[in-house]
């Protein structure tokens, strides 16, 4: 892909697979699903009740003596999508590259960023190119 990014508007629809998100609620599910994920129980070894949450387990890492504090927790998704920016003529093909930054002790701060990466010019002449050829090939 090449480097040429498009910042993604709240407004914006991203279409994944089959699945239509206008921009500022696809940055709330996601949100949400991680804050979800981060606080599911786990359980010692041998035992039937839940102890900590998955983020309080991550708060726990040590370093000999010394005690690492979590801070932030970094993620990243990239996935093929198309957008329907607000006032275009249509869907444009490329990839979605989301950014979340997860603050477990500032939940208030956490943020979800979003680019797009359109298709190159030359996938989209080759795109038209083959739908030339399978209409060439279906008439025969």
């Amino acid at each position: 892909m090449q480097n040429n990014f498009i910042p993604i508007d709240s407004d914006d629809v991203i279409l994944i697979e089959d699945d239509a998100f206008k921009v500022s609620k696809l940055k709330r599910i996601i949100e949400l699903q991680i804050q979800r994920q981060l606080n599911i129980k786990t359980y010692e070894e041998n035992s039937l009740e839940p102890v900590n949450s998955v983020l309080q387990n991550l708060s726990k890492l040590t370093l000999s003596k010394n005690k690492i504090r979590l801070a932030e927790i970094n993620l990243s998704y990239t996935n093929q999508c198309q957008i329907l920016k607000v006032g275009s003529s249509g869907w444009e093909r490329g990839e979605i590259n989301i950014k979340v930054f997860i603050y477990p002790f500032q939940p208030h701060t956490n943020q979800v960023d979003m680019i797009f990466i359109p298709e190159p010019e030359d996938a989209k002449e080759y795109d038209a190119l083959l739908e030339d050829i399978l209409k060439i090939v279906s008439e025969d």
